[in-house]
């Protein structure tokens, strides 16, 4: 009887050793690092035109030299920077504009790399104007939104396409 008294006590008292040592290794798995999407450290060589976009923020405050994500005109390759490192993206899947480069002409396109995600939203909100032949950009607001390991984080931006 002593014998089955002491396991039981051993029991109840080692239990929440168990659900300490469970409940910490679940919060271990559950904390995983959001993917943190910066400022590219360095612009990166295209052949002819390219897309360049910026933060909100960074669009207000310094418009010309800090953006988060770039790619060569077609797109079929872009970079942004993760967790403080450039990554260069491969084209996934890209979607036919609903209404061409008009107004509110919306699109998406898909990149990945090194087990990360990015969903880029694009939204036409300015073009060039007609009595301006040597125009060739086309203005952007778009939500990017990169995936990794089952974590996200979407930010809105600006930008343009053209700039050849």
């Amino acid at each position: 009887m002593k014998k089955y008294f002491f396991l039981l006590l051993s029991g109840l008292l080692l239990m929440p050793v168990l659900f300490a040592h469970t409940a910490t290794a679940q919060d271990i798995k559950a904390s995983g690092k959001s993917p943190v999407l910066g400022n590219l450290k360095r612009l990166h060589k295209t052949y002819g035109c390219d897309c360049k976009f910026q933060t909100l923020k960074e669009a207000r405050t310094d418009p010309a030299n800090k953006f988060v994500f770039q790619s060569d005109l077609a797109g079929t390759f872009a970079w942004v920077n993760i967790d403080g490192k450039d990554l260069k993206l491969k084209l996934i899947y890209a979607s036919p504009a609903t209404n061409g480069v008009l107004l509110g002409s919306r699109s998406y396109k898909k990149f990945s790399a090194k087990g990360i995600s990015i969903l880029i939203r694009y939204e036409v909100n300015a073009v060039c104007p007609e009595e301006n032949p040597d125009c060739d950009a086309t203005g952007f607001i778009a939500t990017i939104t990169v995936t990794s390991s089952g974590h996200r984080q979407s930010l809105k931006a600006t930008g343009m396409c053209g700039w050849c």
